[in-house]
């Protein structure tokens, strides 16, 4: 959808440049940060330029989410990782400074809007709270089932980044196929890499409709997951016609029915080879499970995201 919105590009975003930014930020109502960096603008600025929101789409401490090191941490610690990762500091200095920064954008005299109970439960963490929540919604025109197949078709994102999953996805992908040869696996991603197995039919690149050609062939989508602040890529799956295997991350508990979805460990394989192969030798079981969630992701529209967001800023 192209909104056809003028893009003001701006030089930068440091304190230093703030004469520079009232000039080229026009006075106005409303005003969003939707990343930490521009949180810390958006509170700098004068209160002509609107009321200021926070958009937070995740807790953004990206090199931390990466540190093997913060992960061993917060898994000796009780309750869910990704959780308890806002009580970490990190060893490294460089990483506790971009993580320091991150948790005190949160405190800055900005409205945060959240987008899952995930992030309400890190701002709680971080002794934050947020003005109201708003769901993504699925472009249905987009994604929806396209064509199908005979053959049971296991389906996983690759995105090349270690918290996102992929070396899990590709070491259950392994073990389910020693096990069953009659098994079609199929990823997608930006880019392949040679950790990708030869019996994976990989596109890379994908168009849009191509990726939902992807899902609809697809009898299972896996979400490996070790964090997210959403998670689209299940939405878009359970729209064209999917069970789920995922990791409980972001607002997957948030859109998904509870016999929707078979929940994993993070970065446990054995649990996901065990929860594919369960549903896959229970056929009338994973036939409902797709059914219920193409049926259940059908509430989940922009036209609902925007009309949330508006009433939000407008309260």
């Amino acid at each position: 959808m192209d909104l056809n919105v003028p893009v003001k590009k701006v030089v930068c975003f440091q304190n230093s440049c703030q004469a520079l930014l009232e000039r080229q930020v026009r006075d106005g109502d409303i005003l969003i940060a939707t990343s930490w960096p521009t949180a810390y603008t958006a509170s700098e600025l004068p209160p002509s330029k609107g009321e200021e929101y926070y958009f937070m789409q995740h807790y953004e401490i990206w090199p931390v989410w990466n540190d093997l090191d913060c992960w061993k941490e917060v898994e000796s610690l009780n309750g869910s990782p990704s959780i308890a990762m806002a009580d970490v500091t990190p060893d490294d200095p460089h990483l506790a400074q971009y993580k320091d920064l991150v948790d005190e954008s949160y405190s800055l005299p900005v409205r945060i809007i959240r987008t899952s109970e995930w992030e309400e439960k890190i701002l709680d963490q971080l002794g934050e709270n947020s003005v109201g929540s708003v769901s993504y919604g699925v472009d249905h025109e987009l994604f929806y089932p396209s064509t199908t197949t005979e053959q049971q078709t296991v389906l996983a994102l690759y995105r090349n980044s270690p918290e996102k999953g992929d070396r899990q996805a590709i070491a259950a992908f392994e073990k389910l196929h020693r096990r069953n040869e009659d098994i079609e696996f199929l990823m997608f991603g930006r880019s392949k890499s040679s950790q990708v197995p030869r019996f994976v039919e990989f596109e890379e690149d994908p168009s849009q409709e191509m990726i939902r050609d992807l899902y609809s062939r697809s009898d299972i989508f896996v979400y490996p997951s070790w964090v997210e602040g959403y998670g689209m890529p299940p939405m878009e799956a359970m729209a064209c016609r999917n069970a789920l295997v995922s990791t409980d991350v972001g607002a997957v508990r948030d859109y998904t029915p509870q016999e929707g979805v078979e929940f994993v460990p993070v970065r446990d394989v054995n649990a996901i080879v065990s929860k594919v192969e369960r549903l896959l030798q229970s056929p009338d079981r994973l036939e409902s499970m797709k059914e219920r969630n193409r049926e259940y992701i059908q509430q989940f529209r922009w036209e609902k995201t925007a009309e949330e967001f508006e009433s939000i800023i407008t309260s």
